[in-house]
């Protein structure tokens, strides 16, 4: 893995979010298998269980509904 060339790829895609809805970011196919293979890695790496700490609210709802539910929650998990 390639950290700067994945790190490049990510700029490119960034670069797009403030302009006009629609714009396209051309991606080589080798591009997009970095992408996806590293995204599989870092997924890979992460634990399997979560230690988390009383009281919790667990949401398994859309965003804007979620956001609700958290607004006076000290801690929260959005699945």
């Amino acid at each position: 893995m390639d950290i700067a060339q994945v790190d490049e790829i990510i700029e490119r895609l960034l670069d797009v979010r403030n302009g006009r809805p629609g714009k396209q970011v051309q991606l080589a196919e080798n591009e997009i298998r970095l992408l996806c293979l590293t995204a599989k890695e870092i997924f890979m790496s992460q634990p399997n269980l979560l230690e988390l700490e009383a009281p919790i609210k667990i949401c398994g709802a859309s965003w804007s509904s979620a956001r609700a539910a958290f607004t006076n929650a000290g801690a929260g998990l959005l699945l």
